[in-house]
């Protein structure tokens, strides 16, 4: 996580691909943090908000950590919070930098990832993502079909 909020997804990627390699699982707490950048746990204000976030994004990770033995491993739902992580915190770059340094380094997303990133790009009309990247994500989508 902290790799990739440095901008150094090409080292954040390599360890998760050790991550997979030694069976270690994603956290959960990691994943709900990831998944809901601006919520902080003592703010009063947002105890109640904070709390149903952190079950839903609990849900949400066990749902893409148990789907399959191959969606199990911890790079899939890492990468899913990276980019939706980015996403929120309006990183632009960042996120199309780390779905093309997840394909460099061999790291399929899952489905989920994919349908959110085409959905973004269209939005955003890819714009922030640069020849390299669009490349990399027909990659991604073709193997996703």
């Amino acid at each position: 996580m902290c790799c990739t909020f440095a901008g150094r997804a090409g080292p954040a990627m390599e360890v998760l691909r050790v991550m997979d390699r030694a069976g270690i699982p994603f956290d959960q707490t990691v994943f709900c943090s990831m998944m809901c950048p601006s919520a902080r746990p003592g703010c009063k204000l947002s105890e109640e908000r904070y709390a149903k976030a952190k079950v839903v994004h609990a849900r949400l990770h066990s749902q893409l950590s148990g789907t399959s033995p191959k969606d199990a491993l911890a790079s899939g739902t890492a990468l899913h919070a990276m980019f939706v992580s980015h996403s929120l915190l309006l990183k632009h770059a960042a996120k199309w930098e780390v779905l093309r340094a997840a394909h460099d380094a061999g790291i399929v997303p899952f489905t989920r990832t994919l349908q959110f990133a085409a959905e973004v790009y269209r939005i955003e009309r890819g714009m922030r993502c640069g020849p390299r990247t669009s490349e990399a994500l027909a990659v991604m989508f073709a193997q996703g079909e």
